[in-house]
């Protein structure tokens, strides 16, 4: 299945298309708040959307000349033209028929001059007959939707339709047959949390190798100044960001852009505190089993508190005990790698890739029947 049938089958952006769908078979006309990361196939897409509403599909580009115009010379017959005289009139236009007509403005002022021609249209046509020509305008998200506020036309927003599982799902996808990492899904993880929204940006990480998604402050640096120099290019100085789950996510690019370096290894560490956290602590009790013949029982923790079961000890109780004595180097060793590991992750910091590689090597090994 290609990326493109992949986005648009998942649950937030088929729900996009399937209010379209219900708008214009509901006979009305809809204004789509679109921001800039919105796909740039939504307009293919959406053709089908109509077109499974039992309607035509037509699309005009918005130009310095006007709309009514465009139309009656398109599509208005000789005996139609010197009656549709003003927007509300463009229902008279018989080739127009049970048709959408999308209105694409080339930028905002012509995205807003399309908005206005809708208005006046739609306040014309109390009584119409059910098979009126509709309108679909993208209006970016910054303009303002004065069709809303008239309550003429349904306004449909990209905002907020992709969900964590809608992209973890996409990125699970894409990576199929992706490199693990201890058998977990953390690089599928540390993308979805450093694009939560962007498909553009997931497709890029998803071909990124192991040791960039670990430490990929650098590559994105790159990546949000590829993208800022192409000539459709987010409009950066206005913020980019979008609600995932009711939460408000800035884009990552952006944030580098403005000098915030921080937060691209903070979202790898909330990922790998998700996959690696869980991993370390299930293989805690295969670690005790290795270690338990040369532990000093009862142990006295830091806190004076008193163990007598060898697997109610943390890693740091258990490092602390082999250390008394009597136990081999490289087993200690490895309680010290895996004490390492958890403790960095708890105190908010990011793995190093040497670090990854260790806590595999480590894990592979106390998962094993080798002592």
């Amino acid at each position: 299945m290609s990326e493109e049938a992949l986005w648009w089958n998942l649950p937030g952006p088929r729900s996009f298309l399937r209010d379209i769908e219900a708008a214009v078979s509901a006979g009305k006309s809809a204004v789509l708040m679109t921001p800039p990361h919105t796909p740039v196939e939504t307009i293919d897409q959406m053709r089908t959307a109509v077109r499974a509403a039992g309607l035509d599909y037509r699309s005009l580009e918005v130009a310095e000349a006007g709309i009514l115009e465009m139309l009656v010379e398109s599509y208005a017959s000789a005996d139609e033209r010197p009656v549709v005289t003003r927007p509300r009139h463009a229902s008279k236009i018989m080739r127009l028929s049970n048709t959408v007509i999308l209105l694409r403005g080339r930028n905002r002022a012509t995205a807003e001059k399309a908005l206005a021609f809708l208005e006046a249209y739609e306040r014309g046509q109390s009584g119409a007959h059910s098979r009126r020509p509709l309108f679909i305008v993208p209006l970016p998200a910054s303009a303002t939707p004065y069709a809303f506020e008239a309550q003429l036309a349904t306004v449909i927003s990209w905002r907020g339709r992709v969900s964590r599982a809608d992209m973890t799902s996409f990125v699970s996808a894409l990576r199929r047959d992706h490199e693990r990492v201890c058998d977990t899904t953390l690089l599928d993880r540390i993308i979805v949390e450093l694009a939560p929204w962007d498909r553009a940006l997931a497709i890029e990480l998803s071909t990124w190798d192991r040791d960039t998604l670990l430490a990929p402050t650098s590559a994105l640096k790159d990546e949000a100044l590829n993208r800022s120099s192409e000539a459709d290019a987010p409009v950066w100085e206005n913020g980019e960001s979008d609600l995932v789950d009711g939460r408000e996510i800035p884009c990552i690019l952006h944030a580098l852009k403005n000098g915030n370096e921080g937060e691209a290894l903070r979202r790898v560490w909330r990922a790998s505190i998700g996959e690696l956290l869980p991993l370390i602590e299930t293989i805690r009790p295969l670690c005790v089993s290795k270690v338990k013949e040369h532990l000093r029982m009862p142990h006295i923790d830091k806190n004076g508190n008193e163990i007598s079961d060898p697997y109610d000890m943390e890693f740091g109780d258990l490092y602390f005990n082999l250390g008394q004595g009597g136990c081999p180097a490289n087993l200690r060793m490895s309680i010290e790698t895996l004490k390492r590991a958890r403790d960095a992750l708890a105190h908010g910091r990011a793995l190093t890739r040497f670090a990854v590689e260790r806590l595999e090597h480590e894990v592979r090994r106390m998962a094993s029947h080798t002592p």
